[in-house]
């Protein structure tokens, strides 16, 4: 939590706003019809074969840096517990999930929510 508050304050300026992108709303929801039912928890597809790239790449062209943050909860997490677990990014050194995130680079985003056969519920924004 500390970590999180630290780079939180290190930040300069404000960042620009976020928007949704209908097409990694695609994305994000063919991954989640893959893995809730299954109970998966990875970013890469039960069959092993696709990655987040794979996923965006068909249906987006895209450029610059693309990322896909997964959050499971048990139970289901609020709208804010899901965006402070991406912040805080305990128990992930490099904290993939809060500098893709939180980076002027990140212009476009999409997040789909639901049940989740074994975490209860899963969050993932592409």
């Amino acid at each position: 939590m500390l970590d999180a508050r630290k780079f939180l304050q290190a930040q300069v300026g404000s960042l620009p706003p976020i928007q949704h992108n209908a097409f990694l709303e695609k994305a994000a929801l063919d991954h989640y019809l893959d893995i809730a039912p299954k109970g998966r928890v990875s970013h890469v597809s039960s069959d092993g074969k696709t990655t987040y790239r794979d996923r965006i790449e068909k249906h987006a062209a895209w450029g610059g840096s693309i990322f896909e943050a997964i959050l499971y909860g048990r139970p289901k997490p609020t709208p804010q517990d899901v965006v402070l677990a991406w912040v805080i990014d305990d128990g992930f050194e490099k904290r993939t999930h809060r500098t893709s995130l939180l980076q002027e680079a990140t212009k476009e985003i999409a997040i789909i929510a639901g049940p989740h056969e074994t975490a209860d519920f899963c969050y993932i924004a592409v």
